[in-house]
């Protein structure tokens, strides 16, 4: 048995992820969000056999979900926040396209726009055809 120190450091692999470590307080959280448990939180990720979640081995986490959702320590350098989430993806683009709209120089703007595509990829299509 491995005795943990605490506050423990976490790091999400998987968008998603909802983390309560409290009695009411639940956090939907995203890909490359750290978040630091105390020993009086952990004590509520505990079931009733005195297991926590957050003593899941990589393996059994695959086993549990399917797939690891989160890993000790902290988010490593160059996992951006929610990249894996579509509504978080989208928000960025938009985010991104209303700031180069701004944009004065009309040069600028174009490398501005080029640079939104080659992040964020095409803008999804609002046009839908209906079959008869």
């Amino acid at each position: 048995m491995t005795i943990q120190t605490y506050p423990r450091t976490f790091h999400v692999l998987t968008s998603g992820l909802t983390v309560t470590l409290g009695e009411w307080d639940a956090n939907v959280l995203y890909r490359g969000q750290t978040f630091t448990v105390t020993e009086e939180q952990y004590e509520f990720t505990k079931d009733k056999r005195g297991a926590s979640w957050l003593d899941l081995t990589e393996e059994e986490q695959v086993a549990r979900w399917g797939h690891q959702k989160f890993s000790t320590g902290p988010a490593p350098d160059g996992m951006e926040v929610g990249f894996d989430d579509s509504t978080v993806l989208y928000r960025r683009r938009e985010n991104a396209v209303f700031a180069a709209r701004k944009l004065t120089d009309p040069v600028e703007r174009a490398e501005a726009f080029k640079a939104i595509e080659r992040k964020y990829g095409r803008p999804q299509s609002t046009q839908r055809s209906v079959a008869y």
